[in-house]
């Protein structure tokens, strides 16, 4: 009997998994203290999708403001490919209304759909579906809300094992390699002890699944995984769970047995700590940009389709940042007394040639592509400079433009202190900026009181 169920088991979508994914959900909706919003909120997305249940079951997009402001909703988080069909746009956005034929969803998004009736939700929040893709005012206004859609959701499905929405969520797999094999104790025949056999670690399984899959290194992701307080994902063989009191899979249902077992494994309780961290309003980014600098390094080395979107895809989690701790951000970084550290960056594979067009200031890390890494340990706990505001710069090339996802040029005014210094050469012509810092350091010149340095643009 035992072999016929797991054989119904063959792929991570079927009626049997989503009973282990309810369980999980159950189980931290209940239990899992930490797992809770800090401060309760009842919100919802300008538009969700409607999806019934596995009885009724149906699609159609429906406004959030229609709905009971306490529905409970899922969210997915998935790479598009190179598939755009599939996309709510102007045209279809008033027939979506009345209903969503099941031939123009993608492969991937029906998976998500099952996934969401099975978890015992009806309602489903999906870019492609929410945002209307050819008005670029729509899509400035609702990428704008992603720290609260992805916040506030009741889990967060990830397609893990997507490359693209055509790819679906789901993995057709032997059950039994990735199950855990349970013995009887063979010692002593009554005995309500068993033995578990399981073919990997935790962490090793979570590498391979999830680490390594394409949507996991997507930059949009950075923030959804980021933001998202349960995230259910389909990984190329089997389902995980991660939350932050468990981390589990099919082949470790229960997670790790102990603090101290051979398996470490803390991948996302890590990411969440960080980012609780930032949301300290007596330390975060108020004292220090450390943290802020770590997620920044390890966002950079996540890929972007449009590399124009390197801000947005980062403005959710920094919205959430600035609500809670009442700091100011401004492309990229905290307009605080830390900001000459943080202006420290540098490019992990310099040079890199000027991108074609205007993504970001040219003082901030995102305007160049590829990784960059911080090199802040030199002026540590030294007041460089003050911010005394922010300001946008005229752009008549952005005003005659339709693009809202063009971000506006950005200027800071600073004031500090001036510091005599000698530029040495090499031999080839650059600059040796390392000698530059040491004459800084040993001929400060006489203190005056912080004055205005002007206008620091692009």
């Amino acid at each position: 009997m035992a072999q016929r169920e797991l054989l119904k088991q063959v792929t991570s979508g079927s009626t049997e998994n989503l009973q282990i994914a309810n369980a999980w959900l159950e189980n931290c909706r209940h239990n899992h203290m930490s797992c809770k919003p800090q401060k309760p909120e009842h919100w919802l997305p300008t538009r969700l999708l409607y999806v019934g249940t596995e009885n009724m079951p149906t699609l159609r997009l429906i406004m959030g403001s229609s709905t009971n402001i306490e529905t409970e909703y899922a969210a997915l988080s998935h790479r598009w490919g190179t598939n755009k069909s599939f996309v709510l746009t102007l045209a279809n956005r008033e027939r979506y209304l009345q209903g969503i034929p099941p031939s123009n969803i993608s492969s991937t998004l029906q998976d998500a759909i099952h996934i969401t009736r099975g978890l015992g939700l009806q309602f489903l929040w999906v870019d492609s579906m929410c945002i209307v893709q050819d008005d670029a005012s729509d899509w400035a206004r609702e990428s704008a809300t992603m720290s609260r859609v992805y916040g506030l959701s009741t889990c967060t499905i990830a397609a893990a094992n997507s490359g693209s929405g055509d790819a679906g969520c789901f993995a057709t797999r032997n059950p039994h390699r990735v199950r855990p094999c349970i013995i009887p104790n063979p010692f002593k025949a009554d005995s309500k002890y068993s033995f578990y056999v399981r073919s990997q670690y935790l962490h090793t399984i979570h590498r391979n699944e999830v680490k390594d899959s394409l949507w996991y290194n997507r930059g949009w992701v950075f923030q959804e995984r980021t933001l998202s307080r349960r995230l259910l994902l389909f990984g190329k063989t089997q389902m995980l769970w991660a939350c932050e009191e468990l981390q589990a899979a099919e082949t470790w249902p229960c997670g790790k047995t102990s603090k101290n077992f051979i398996d470490q494994f803390e991948s996302f309780e890590v990411e969440r700590a960080r980012f609780r961290a930032l949301l300290d309003q007596s330390r975060g980014v108020a004292t220090d940009n450390y943290t802020w600098m770590a997620f920044i390094q390890d966002y950079t080395r996540a890929k972007l389709t449009r590399m124009t979107d390197k801000l947005a895809a980062l403005q959710g989690l920094a919205t959430q940042v600035e609500n809670l701790t009442g700091q100011q951000y401004c492309a990229g970084f905290w307009l605080n007394n830390n900001l000459a550290t943080s202006l420290l960056w540098a490019a992990v594979k310099p040079p890199f040639p000027s991108p074609p067009e205007y993504r970001a200031p040219s003082w901030s890390w995102a305007s160049i592509d590829g990784a960059v890494n911080f090199n802040h340990g030199r002026f540590h706990g030294t007041k460089m400079i003050q911010v005394l505001g922010k300001h946008e710069l005229s752009d008549l090339s952005h005003n005659k433009s339709s693009d809202n996802r063009k971000p506006p040029r950005t200027a800071l005014q600073l004031s500090g202190k001036l510091l005599p210094i000698t530029l040495l050469r090499l031999h080839d012509g650059t600059p040796d900026r390392l000698v530059a810092q040491r004459v800084m350091k040993t001929e400060p010149g006489p203190v005056h009181e912080p004055k205005p340095l002007g206008t620091v643009s692009q």
